[in-house]
């Protein structure tokens, strides 16, 4: 505390965990072709067991996506199989679909292949300071 008068500079990564108190979605890019509602239908089942932020940021906007649509519904497919990978994301069975939900090295360490696209997004992603989380549906991203 004594020398914390010396600091000139702080940097945050976490958008959003400061300044609101929690994280929250900002942005979703799809590299396949599906409906938005569809897609977060999926995810939120597979995140809706976890305990981490991200994981709740992720089904609370899915909520209110389907609210912005006239669903009004808050309901999500069952999870199978529903397993946390520590300090990597999610994995689940959601309608007879395998979903892996989390970070770049979960899906190495699973066998994903990170496109070109893909890797190019999550480097533009990084540049802004933002937490980009992978969904593999059938083991493609």
């Amino acid at each position: 505390l004594e020398s914390a008068h010396k600091v000139q500079c702080i940097v945050f990564d976490k958008t959003g965990t400061l300044t609101i108190g929690k994280p929250s979605v900002v942005a979703t890019k799809l590299f396949k072709n599906m409906v938005l509602q569809v897609f977060y239908g999926l995810v939120a089942a597979a995140e809706k067991n976890s305990e981490h932020p991200l994981a709740k940021a992720i089904v609370e906007y899915a909520k209110t996506l389907g609210e912005d649509f006239g669903s009004g519904s808050t309901w999500f497919p069952e999870a199978q199989n529903f397993r946390a990978v520590a300090g990597q994301g999610v994995c689940a069975t959601v309608q007879t679909k395998e979903l892996l939900v989390g970070n770049r090295m979960l899906m190495s360490e699973s066998g994903i292949m990170v496109s070109d696209d893909v890797d190019e997004h999550l480097r533009m992603t990084e540049k802004v300071a933002q937490t980009a989380i992978l969904v593999a549906i059938q083991k493609e991203i």
